[in-house]
């Protein structure tokens, strides 16, 4: 009987079983520092993941996504496409072609690439009909002035999630700037209805207020919507911001 080979087998065993425990491990603590926005933690966990399995999707989309949230977009461009390359046959595959392409979109809108971002959303609905990343199509069609699309794919969110606030609250955004005032009234009302401590509907509802000479009114919503939490999302024109509308409307009293 070989005594080498009996001692060898249980302990490639182990180490095998203590590899894979500490690449969930660090994958595990990869997400959790994600959720808590400690990007940079979150980056190493994942590149420590990866360093140890280079197969390990989840792991690999965690690093593309901490790299964009650190604005190292043209990094998670490069992870994206590597990601993208997984074959058909891995448990993971239609998970990773949805959230692959719709961070590919995400990174190309940063980079002010609209008709590249609406290429990769639409490849991320062809994967998966998912009314977040309809929604997200109608506001880069929107931030490229084509209002009628905009209009049709946040209409396709409501019809696959009636009570995506978001949505509502986009699909008025598009109707201001149509200045179809009631429809957008309309359209915050169902918003508010869903989640009435949305920190974006303040902000149309003070775009509204302004529009109909409110600017008291909509110099509080604008504060409101401050007090909420507002921040800046990846859809916004500068000139759209916060800071620029609470002067635009306080100072205007």
């Amino acid at each position: 009987m070989n005594h080498n080979k009996l001692i060898l087998v249980p302990f490639i065993q182990f180490c095998l079983c203590a590899y894979s425990q500490n690449s969930n491990q660090f994958e595990g603590l990869g997400w959790e520092n994600l959720k808590n926005k400690n990007y940079v933690i979150a980056q190493e966990y994942f590149s420590k993941c990866t360093f140890q399995s280079d197969d390990n999707f989840e792991c690999l989309y965690g690093l593309a996504y901490s790299n964009y949230k650190l604005k190292n977009y043209i990094v998670a461009d490069s992870i994206c496409n590597y990601m993208l390359l997984i074959d058909k046959t891995v448990r993971e595959y239609k998970y990773i072609k949805t959230n692959g392409h719709w961070l590919k979109g995400l990174i190309q809108i940063q980079l002010s690439y609209n008709k590249k971002a609406i290429d990769e959303l639409k490849k991320a609905i062809e994967y998966q009909n998912n009314p977040d990343i309809l929604n997200a199509l109608g506001l880069v069609y929107l931030k490229d002035n084509r209002l009628k699309k905009g209009i049709k794919y946040f209409k396709k969110a409501i019809q696959m999630d009636s009570l995506n606030a978001y949505a509502f609250n986009n699909l008025a955004s598009a109707y201001l700037m149509l200045e179809k005032i009631d429809l957008a009234k309309l359209n915050l009302k169902y918003s508010e209805n869903i989640l009435p401590a949305n920190p974006y509907l303040y902000k149309n509802k003070a775009k509204v207020a302004a529009y109909e000479g409110r600017y008291e009114e909509a110099c509080k919503f604008i504060q409101t919507s401050k007090e909420l939490g507002y921040k800046k999302f990846e859809f916004e024109d500068n000139s759209d911001d916060l800071e620029s509308l609470i002067k635009k409307y306080c100072s205007t009293r």
